[in-house]
């Protein structure tokens, strides 16, 4: 059944293989039929250099956009001294945790918030973890305000525990998993520590969309600085919602920028990454200040 649901949604959606909308140039799908062809290595290396220089005429044209043309290049003074950054899906190795504590650490005070729902992952990531200061890590899957239990169901789909999803369509056996709204994690951190620029980083098998609706109707969607991930989990598992998932990131005015593991593997990628987290950091707190 899974087979034929995964055909069905390539027969759909043809053109991906050229723009995913998540994925962009650079997705799983064109690297695939690449890697069957002779010297597909080679076009997929290119179209990874193609993809990674437009991330970075992106993340310029944000900067521009965002905090002004003239500020191309960063200026560590306009940085906030504190920020928020919430990881959700940290899975075994907090990659990203890890980046953002490199990056911003010796520069402002960094606290960390970072969901892990599987059981498995879980302790392994607290493991891995232990030198991050400020750190909050907790065993709970994040979930919208259709949910009303404390607990959640799971999906395992095997592996290394990557693909667990709240979706059925991602395994059969399943662990139930203690579940909690982002905002009220966020409005509690608040309370206590008072205003800051947050960064959001979500690769949560398709629940980013719970997530979106949780801020949504919280009002909170504006308090975040930057929201990264790809977010591309949805469209692998109902073309239709995830359609009507991007329409409401555009009516909402939430763009995401990709910052998952494939992105670690290319420095020059990276690099662009942080760049527009500055720029998020930047502008969080510029709206802070004069309360837009």
């Amino acid at each position: 059944m899974r087979e034929t649901a995964r055909v069905t949604r390539l027969l759909h959606q043809p053109l991906w293989i050229v723009w995913h909308p998540h994925q962009k140039l650079w997705n799983w799908r064109l690297v695939e039929a690449l890697s069957r062809v002779p010297g597909g290595r080679f076009v997929a290396s290119g179209i990874l250099t193609i993809d990674t220089l437009l991330l970075w005429v992106r993340v310029v044209s944000r900067r521009a956009r965002r905090i002004g043309a003239r500020t191309v290049v960063v200026d560590k003074r306009a940085l906030p001294t504190e920020a928020l950054y919430i990881d959700c899906g940290v899975h075994r190795e907090g990659v990203q945790i890890q980046s953002m504590t490199n990056w911003f650490s010796p520069l402002l005070r960094l606290w960390t918030i970072g969901f892990e729902a599987s059981p498995e992952s879980y302790p392994v990531a607290r493991s891995s973890l232990t030198a991050v200061p400020n750190l909050d890590l907790r065993q709970q899957a994040l979930v919208g305000p259709a949910f009303g239990s404390d607990l959640v169901r799971l999906y395992r789909a095997g592996g290394d525990g990557k693909g667990d999803s709240l979706f059925a369509e991602r395994g059969d056996a399943y662990d139930d998993v203690p579940a909690v709204r982002l905002s009220s994690v966020m409005q509690r951190f608040l309370d206590d520590h008072g205003p800051m620029p947050i960064i959001l980083r979500m690769n949560i098998e398709g629940a980013e969309l719970f997530v979106v609706e949780d801020l949504i109707a919280a009002g909170m969607t504006k308090m975040i600085a930057g929201y990264y991930g790809m977010w591309d989990d949805l469209s692998k598992i109902d073309v239709r919602r995830d359609r009507e998932f991007r329409r409401l990131l555009r009516m909402h005015s939430i763009a995401t920028l990709t910052f998952n593991d494939r992105d670690s593997e290319v420095p020059l990628r990276l690099s662009a990454i942080r760049y527009d987290i500055v720029t998020s950091l930047i502008a969080g707190t510029r709206a802070h200040v004069t309360g837009k």
